[in-house]
């Protein structure tokens, strides 16, 4: 079974009020794959996800097994921040550190099927997914944009490139709802047999400037940008081979 590794860099949540710009209308591509970006959208989000998997490539995901899969929790050096284990069971692990998350999950399931979940490209998938994976702090989200790669694409490794947007249940009792407007790429092997997912929160006139969607109707309703929140997924090829 492959397994599924999540490692969250940052959390930031804006001190500034952010306004929905209008009371959105349905999306007319629920089911269907919504736009690629405008070009200079494009060529802003590739730059700022190469910075994000940058921040990523020198993870080593070996080692966050090691760390998330015995019972006991490794003792660290005095100058390092120790991993707190959140919740345990026999397929998913989570393991929390000062600002990190670190996720550990197995799954019986296909590499191409978990691809096509967690890199969802329409409204309804997405919501289904993120709904599966947050249960009721989940509110809505929507896919606003994704981009394949042209045939002459120099980078054989990218699969997509997608901007997304997921609404959370406050998680204070008197904080506003929370909002993260992200970029997101899935880059996977030539023979197929593992991919990882990048995201990394977009710029605050970015997200700002994404087409009214279902996810953004609030009708001026505050609510709380999430900022400087980057996350590195990947599911290796399963160690039994069998999916």
């Amino acid at each position: 079974m492959p397994s599924v590794r999540l490692n969250v860099d940052k959390r930031v949540e804006s001190s500034t009020p952010f306004f929905a710009t209008a009371m959105s209308e349905p999306s007319s591509w629920n089911d269907e794959e919504p736009p690629a970006p405008p070009l200079s959208l494009s060529i802003a989000l590739r730059g700022l996800m190469a910075d994000a998997e940058a921040l990523h490539d020198g993870v080593d995901f070996a080692s966050f097994v090691d760390i998330a899969e015995p019972q006991h929790l490794s003792f660290f050096r005095s100058d390092q921040a120790r991993w707190k284990r959140v919740e345990r069971s026999s397929a998913f692990t989570l393991l929390k550190r000062s600002d990190e998350v670190l996720a550990q999950a197995r799954m019986d399931a296909s590499v191409e099927e978990v691809a096509r979940v967690l890199g969802a490209t329409t409204d309804q998938l997405h919501a289904a997914t993120m709904e599966g994976l947050y249960d009721n702090a989940f509110i809505a989200g929507s896919v606003a944009y994704v981009e394949r790669p042209q045939a002459d694409e120099s980078d054989q490794a990218l699969q997509q490139l997608a901007v997304k947007t997921s609404n959370f249940v406050h998680s204070k009792i008197l904080g506003k709802n929370e909002q993260w407007c992200f970029g997101e790429t899935v880059r996977g092997t030539p023979d197929g047999d593992s991919f990882t997912i990048t995201q990394s929160s977009l710029e605050a006139q970015q997200s700002q400037s994404l087409p009214a969607r279902q996810a953004l109707k609030a009708t001026k309703r505050r609510v709380a940008q999430l900022r400087d929140v980057s996350t590195a997924l990947t599911v290796p090829p399963s160690t039994t081979g069998q999916s």
